[in-house]
């Protein structure tokens, strides 16, 4: 399994389509990644205002 070790333990994540509307994927997506330090996050969002 040595080769899924940068799978499990990521240093880093990527965001895309974070939210600010708790109903939507992305927002809980990054609500379930702030319980766990993870390092550095990169928060992406598309689209216009919700």
């Amino acid at each position: 399994m040595k080769g899924l070790d940068h799978f499990f333990t990521p240093r880093s994540v990527a965001i895309i389509g974070a939210s600010h509307t708790p109903a939507k994927l992305g927002y809980t997506i990054l609500e379930n990644l702030d319980a766990f330090d993870l390092g550095y996050r990169y928060v992406q969002k598309l689209g216009g205002a919700e």
